[in-house]
């Protein structure tokens, strides 16, 4: 039971860790977005599917936090 509960709480913080690469990456990614001119409809394309990422990425770490949360 107590491996269980340490190897769950490991892989919790294994996965927010890599979420917030993740959105550090877009971060990055819409950082040199907005400091481009004359953005084609690709790159504009590109840009709305990162915010729809960063979103997910969001709510996956707000329900690990709340179970993080309720653990403790």
């Amino acid at each position: 039971m107590a491996y269980d509960v340490a190897m769950d709480d490991a892989l919790r913080h294994a996965r927010l860790a890599a979420l917030r690469d993740e959105m550090d990456a877009i971060h990055l990614a819409n950082k040199l977005y907005w400091s481009s001119t004359g953005r084609s409809h690709e790159a504009d394309m590109e840009h709305q599917l990162r915010q729809e990422r960063l979103d997910q990425l969001r709510r996956e770490m707000d329900e690990l936090e709340a179970q993080e949360r309720s653990i403790a």
